[in-house]
């Protein structure tokens, strides 16, 4: 009884070993495979956006000069101030040019009285020609003297010399000035600009009348478009720069806040996958393919992306699955591939 028994138990211990064999690779790969969210490339198209930062100028600063010697004794405006062409600013001590401007009119009127006198007696014949020369050449000095002094009486008036805002005040009453010494700062608001910096790699896609959008450190994003590229790359950070004006006048502003700059410079069509499937491994950027329940990084050459999306130039075929989120997934392992849609 014992021995026929036997080779039954060795049988069913055979039969469970085999079974064991053949599911030990299923249980690994059903529950030691990670999961991973798969997306197909495919065809399609990507908005092109270049990314710089930048700084809010003006495109015609101005500054206001002194151009006389004189000490500050009034100040009309501070900074902030909305100012017209021609308002005052700033007044400097006129006391000795207004005396003098005041004595170069009474030399004048004396001048203008003897050319008089002497033009009528040199008519009549009762003087010389040198004579009637030596009233002209006095007359004419007098006059080039009140001009001048009425010019530097004018000069202790500091006037605004355009419209715009003041951005930066350089002087105290009781303050002595010179010729070039600067009192004011303004700008126009409606010739703001931002100076960006874009990477050299990507200017060549960008063209004047671009349409932008200028996110301000300050907050507010509002529309712009590109004015000017300077083809001059910087030496260090090899990027060029890139002047975005603003569609509207920015009600509030500062020179050299801090803005970042999106240029949209149309579209690349080509095979799309999910931007956040491409990573880099060592020196290479690439995704993950699955392959058969496997593993691949394939190295990419990578176009136009808008943050979601990017187009992908070389490295894959249409139809590939990308692992959407490769983070702590390495090359060779095994996986089990959920498709988008699928749970």
């Amino acid at each position: 009884m014992k021995e026929r028994f036997k080779p039954g138990i060795k049988g069913g211990v055979a039969l469970g070993v085999l079974l064991l064999l053949v599911a030990l690779p299923v249980y690994r790969f059903f529950i030691h495979a990670p999961t991973v969210k798969t997306a197909v490339a495919v065809d399609g198209s990507v908005a092109r956006t270049i990314h710089g930062p930048g700084t809010v100028q003006s495109r015609f600063p101005v500054s206001v000069s002194a151009r006389i010697t004189a000490v500050v004794t009034g100040l009309h405006a501070d900074h902030g101030d909305r100012v017209r062409r021609g308002q005052l600013l700033a007044q400097l001590d006129d006391r000795d040019l207004a005396a003098r401007a005041a004595a170069a009119r009474t030399d004048l009127d004396l001048a203008r009285a003897n050319y008089a006198r002497d033009r009528e007696v040199f008519d009549k014949g009762y003087i010389s020609q040198a004579a009637m020369d030596n009233a002209t050449a006095a007359l004419r000095a007098a006059e080039a003297r009140a001009r001048e002094a009425g010019a530097a009486l004018s000069h202790t008036r500091i006037s605004a010399p355009a419209a715009g805002v003041i951005t930066a005040r350089a002087v105290e009453i009781g303050h002595t000035v010179g010729p070039g010494s600067v009192l004011f700062r303004l700008v126009d608001p409606r010739a703001l600009w931002v100076a960006a910096r874009i990477d050299e790699t990507v200017v060549g896609q960008v063209a004047i009348g671009q349409p932008a959008t200028i996110e301000l450190r300050s907050g507010g994003r509002v529309a712009g478009k590109v004015a000017r590229i300077v083809l001059e790359s910087d030496a260090a950070t090899r990027e060029l720069e890139v002047d975005v004006t603003f569609d509207a006048p920015l009600e509030r502003f500062a020179i050299d806040q801090e803005a970042m700059v999106a240029i949209h410079a149309g579209e690349e069509r080509g095979l799309v996958i999910p931007a956040s499937a491409v990573f880099q491994l060592g020196r290479a950027f690439g995704a993950l393919v699955v392959t058969d329940g496997r593993t691949e990084f394939r190295p990419l050459k990578t176009g136009a992306s808008d943050g979601a999306r990017v187009v992908v130039r070389e490295g894959l075929k249409a139809g590939d699955a990308v692992i959407r989120l490769p983070a702590g997934i390495k090359p060779g392992a095994r996986v089990r591939a959920v498709p988008d849609g699928e749970r």
